[in-house]
């Protein structure tokens, strides 16, 4: 009858890879997957431009059989394709994997000695992050240091559709915020006065600190030295995610008890915790923190006290306070050691 077709299905059990073929032996559909089942498309997206957007590249879908390389729900790449958030947070977890210099696992542009340009490779050695491009002498290439807090090409983050607010609307003006060396001074003091050892020592240390900011994630790696904790990191990352929820999703994942949350650290994946993507819109219940060094940097720091007492088991916060965890300690601690040397507010 009119409509009716025969379509032959043929499944490849190794690699799970799914063909339809018409009964005149053409291709009516075909689907990739990786072994876990998701659909990963004939082509790779990344050949048709450096940093793909989804939205504009593709008008609809890259691929002809479906799949969004940026559809996983977390924003994060690895190797440049797609990964969801429990394989990141294990990766970091097992120390096989962070975050790219400034979340660009990209190649540099640096001119090219005849009057144009070209890209280089992002590069690795012991003493951090580089990229080479032509001496000014003309004797060959020199290398470019890159300040990074991560380590090289792992995963990175995506500029696929993550932020629910517009990820490039301006942020709340400031003035008089503190220099972020002396914000890492007041880290630093406060995560040795709170997080001590059963011995009354200092066990956390901060290394190294890079602030979130509207539309971008931060970071913070913490050592820990606490010998009466013996199964506990000698030496971690924390991430700040500040792209994943917005003040209107967050109470989905926090419980509707919760919905004015603006952070949340999960106690099954302690590495990655996170901030409202507008965060600059909405206040905290005690702005003291905010009012010096803003929403979003105040947040993380807060964050990473309830990180910290989720790896290492060493609870600082206080039963009585209006915030009972960690995290709230860490913040006032830090909002008390900048007031020290400092008398502006953020507007």
């Amino acid at each position: 009858q009119g409509g009716q077709r025969v379509v032959w299905v043929y499944r490849d059990a190794l690699t799970g890879t799914k063909l339809e073929m018409r009964a005149d032996g053409t291709t009516a559909h075909k689907s990739e997957y990786d072994p876990f089942g998701l659909e990963l498309g004939e082509s790779d997206p990344y050949l048709q431009a450096a940093e793909p957007d989804y939205s504009s590249l593709a008008g609809g879908s890259f691929y002809r059989s479906g799949g969004n390389p940026f559809g996983e729900g977390s924003g994060y790449t690895l190797d440049g394709m797609p990964v969801n958030f429990s394989t990141v947070s294990h990766l970091i977890r097992t120390g096989s994997a962070e975050v790219c210099p400034n979340n660009n696992c990209g190649p540099r542009v640096v001119p090219d000695g005849r009057g144009g340009e070209r890209f280089v490779p992002l590069e690795q050695d012991r003493n951090g992050f580089f990229y080479r491009k032509p001496s000014p002498s003309g004797d060959g290439d020199m290398k470019v240091r890159l300040p990074s807090d991560g380590t090289f090409g792992l995963f990175g983050r995506t500029s696929g559709p993550m932020v629910t607010e517009d990820p490039s609307a301006p942020n709340t003006p400031q003035e008089a915020v503190p220099d972020l060396p002396y914000i890492k001074t007041a880290l630093d003091t406060c995560l040795g006065k709170l997080f001590r050892d059963l011995n009354g020592n200092p066990a956390a240390s901060l290394v190294s600190f890079n602030p979130a900011s509207k539309g971008s994630d931060g970071s913070a790696k913490i050592k820990y030295t606490d010998p009466t904790r013996p199964n506990a990191p000698k030496s971690f990352n924390v991430f700040n995610n500040v792209r994943a929820y917005s003040s209107r999703t967050i109470a989905r994942t926090v419980g509707s008890s919760h919905k004015d949350a603006r952070g949340f650290t999960d106690g099954n994946s302690p590495y990655i915790n996170f901030t409202i993507s507008d965060r600059d819109k909405y206040p905290s219940f005690d702005t003291g923190l905010q009012d010096i060094i803003g929403g979003f940097l105040s947040t993380q720091i807060h964050e990473t006290g309830n990180s910290i007492h989720i790896i290492t088991g060493n609870y600082v916060g206080n039963p009585d306070a209006p915030d009972t965890d960690s995290g709230y300690q860490l913040q006032k601690c830090v909002e008390s050691e900048l007031k020290k040397g400092f008398t502006g507010k953020i507007r």
